[in-house]
């Protein structure tokens, strides 16, 4: 017979628990003051693992499919259950079907740190003293239930108090806005915290969450709970910041023996700057290190610190990541160790041509730093400031627009480029333009006809940069911690070398066909990799409407193309030498591009040459030049995934197996639930604890102490985290204005 006096009900599919009611009963030591023995001095496990037996809940749930009336979760004086978690769940079922909420209460821990009394309680017990807060829920609700522990070192309840003193709670939607009726598990809040590290907005992520549970409805939590989560996720994401970013350093060093990282600090020993790059990156500028586009408009992060990134382009004509930096300012000193640094950590090889914006304490640095390097400015900065500062004859006349943009953009003698600028000034009075002026005195920094003789592997703007930078903003959220920001910097790094990847294969594995048939396209297709055999197409599809007007018996040619519409540029003088081992062009494309122009390509054809000369192919743009792409290193390579996600892999899949079998046989799953959370408590170690209130110094590899950076706290929230013009600051408020 059970304590209510009703027989239990025979079940004989499973095996009952050996501890029987009778036994807990006999248990219950009740003194003459009514007060329950404690066990002091006694240790033990927290849990109790039986075997062959059910969970409380499960056999609950068994009892009320036989045709048990009323409600199903009632507890009772005598109840064992193998976990205080086993018995917290057990009373929540029990207040969602009465309409209230629970919580923890007091609990009595021995000198042995042993529980062997705990209280749940309903969450309108107590009274809140707090005289600042006018609003609570504590009514003083007496309802709870009191837990002891068995010889067995399992649960029984030996106190139960049923009556409350408030109202209950009805419908679905009223219970669940009790705090233990939405509760988020622990695996939920491992896929919250990973889409929210992978910047999913809070209302995408309870989309995501609630959509697995079938619908928000069914859902058992509420998006406030997922709000909460996440700024509880963020908060622990910031404590110890930099002891974090170390560890991050820590490891991808032993992952890759090759990642660097160097750290500057001022004088009160915070972090200054701090540049990384990995073995990687560095291989790539080995090949690929002759044109560098650099650029700092970058700022989401927690401290809004200027992010730099280093960016050149590969043998595939796709955007490649040599490094990134932090610097706490943007001055002459911060930016000489910046440049310092970066060609240090390349092997003391600086770029042959540097593109940046237009930022003065960037040029001293790069002209101290980098003499022999040619410095350019960006010509996406230049149009766009061109847009705002001319006015009226930049947007209402469409044949300025189209003159302006073929005079910058177009690859001309520098005399003619002088005459049409004089000439498009002119005609539309900008002369005393003083945007144009400054434009036209700096124009040997960022107008292409002064790019004919400077290598820039087809760059002539900072716009892979700001490429790289935008991807960046769907891989970071807004103020990232530095050491969650520079791992997703290391998931961007990871999805851009799979891309080089995926183009290495294609280029080796995908046939091409042949356009035009010629022989030196066959040649063309055999040494160049698949997008820049794409662009020696075009340049041999556009020399099919050039002439060859002159020759003489010196190799000198003049070729005529008709699709250009001034006849003062229409003409290009090409040279040949008798051996091929020079050829040139006065439009200059091989010396900006390394890639054949359309003019040298009319004059091999006429000549039949087969295949294109050793001098005419940089090797930059050859197949099977990038050397890291032989390698097998690092944290995304074969031997960093078998070593990290294999094994994960695999014990993921042996844990579906179980659930599977276990999903099968009855009682099965409470089996396997019991090994898990023993399997977990063997597992659970004590974590170490830091003070976030104490600033801490940590240590670089080299043996540098610093601090973290000063966070700068803006006025606000800016609409983007780009740097922009004045005129763009400006256009919101002038609007504003308008009545």
């Amino acid at each position: 017979m059970s304590l209510d006096g009703k027989s239990p009900p025979v079940i004989k599919t499973y095996v009952r628990r050996k501890r029987t009611i009778q036994s807990v009963r006999e248990s219950l030591d009740l003194g003459k003051n009514g007060y329950e023995h404690r066990f002091r001095g006694r240790t033990g496990p927290s849990i109790r693992v039986t075997e062959g037996g059910i969970g409380r809940i499960h056999e609950t749930l068994l009892a009320a499919a036989s045709g048990v009336c009323g409600n199903v979760f009632t507890p009772k004086l005598g109840v064992d259950f193998d976990s205080a978690q086993e018995a917290f769940d057990f009373y929540n079922m029990h207040s969602w079907e009465i309409g209230f909420g629970i919580r923890y209460g007091r609990s009595y821990i021995n000198t042995s740190g042993y529980t062997s009394r705990l209280d749940i309680e309903c969450a309108c017990s107590g009274v809140d003293n707090r005289t600042n807060r006018a609003r609570t829920i504590r009514t003083g609700c007496a309802a709870m239930i009191r837990l002891h522990r068995t010889d067995d070192d399992g649960w029984y309840i030996s106190r139960v108090h049923m009556q409350h003193n408030h109202a209950m709670s009805v419908g679905c939607g009223e219970k669940r806005q009790w705090r233990s009726h939405s509760r988020i598990d622990p695996l939920t809040r491992e896929l919250i915290q990973n889409l929210r590290m992978n910047n999913v907005s809070i209302t995408k992520v309870w989309s995501i969450v609630s959509g697995v549970h079938g619908s928000p409805y069914s859902a058992p939590f509420r998006k406030q709970d997922v709000r909460s989560v996440c700024a509880a996720i963020a908060h622990e994401s910031m404590d110890g910041d930099m002891r974090k970013t170390l560890e991050v350093f820590a490891h991808l060093r032993r992952q890759d023996d090759s990642f660097v990282y160097e750290i500057d600090v001022d004088d009160m020993g915070r972090l200054r700057s701090l540049f990384w790059c990995d073995g990687y990156s560095r291989l790539q500028y080995g090949a690929f290190g002759d044109a560098v586009t650099f650029d700092t408009t970058y700022r989401t992060n927690l401290y809004n610190m200027p992010f730099g990134i280093f960016v050149g382009v590969n043998n595939h004509f796709q955007s490649i990541i040599f490094g990134g930096i932090f610097l706490r300012e943007e001055t002459i000193q911060a930016f000489e160790w910046a440049f310092r640094t970066f060609i240090a950590v390349m092997g003391d090889r600086p770029p042959s041509t540097i593109l940046t914006d237009q930022c003065h304490q960037m040029k001293v640095a790069i002209s101290s730093t980098m003499p022999g390097t040619k410095h350019r400015w960006c010509k996406w900065h230049v149009l766009r400031k061109a847009k705002e500062y001319i006015g009226r004859s930049y947007s209402k006349h469409e044949t300025f627009k189209q003159e302006f943009h073929g005079l910058v953009s177009e690859m001309m003698p520098v005399p003619e480029f002088e005459r049409r600028w004089d000439e498009l000034m002119t005609k539309h009075n900008l002369r005393t333009n003083k945007y144009l002026q400054r434009a036209y005195h700096y124009r040997a920094m960022w107008a292409k006809p002064f790019f004919s003789k400077i290598f820039c592997a087809g760059m002539t703007s900072t716009q892979r940069s700001e490429s790289a930078n935008h991807m960046l903003k769907g891989y970071v959220r807004r103020s990232s911690p530095m050491h969650h920001f520079i791992g997703q910097f290391e998931r961007l790094l990871a999805d851009r070398r799979s891309e080089e990847a995926r183009e290495e294969h294609a280029t080796e594995k995908v046939t091409r066909p042949m356009r035009f048939g010629f022989p030196i396209e066959q040649h063309a297709n055999t040494i160049y990799t698949r997008n820049i055999f794409s662009k020696f197409s075009n340049q041999l599809f556009l020399s099919g409407s050039m002439v060859i007007a002159y020759e003489d018996d010196r190799g000198s040619y003049i070729v005529k193309d008709p699709s250009v519409k001034l006849a003062s540029s229409d003409s290009f003088l090409v040279r040949l030498s008798p051996d091929l081992r020079e050829c040139t062009c006065s439009c200059g494309h091989f010396d900006h591009c390394g890639m054949l122009c359309a003019h040298l390509l009319k004059v091999f054809v006429h000549h039949n040459v087969h295949e294109i000369p050793d001098s005419c192919v940089l090797n930059r743009w050859r197949r099977g030049v990038n050397p890291a792409l032989l390698i097998d290193s690092g944290p995304y390579s074969s031997r960093g995934i078998a070593t990290s996600g294999v094994m994960r892999n695999a014990v993921h899949v042996a844990a579906v197996n179980v659930i599977g079998e276990a999903a099968g046989l009855f009682g099965g799953l409470a089996v396997v639930s019991r090994h898990l959370e023993a399997a977990a408590e063997e597992l659970r170690a004590p974590k170490p604890c830091y003070d976030t209130l104490k600033e801490e110094k940590h240590m670089a590899a080299d043996g540098t102490l610093f601090l973290s950076p000063s966070r700068i706290k803006p006025k606000g929230r800016p609409a983007s985290k780009r740097l922009k013009s004045a005129a763009e600051s400006n256009r919101r408020g002038r609007y504003s204005n308008k009545k």
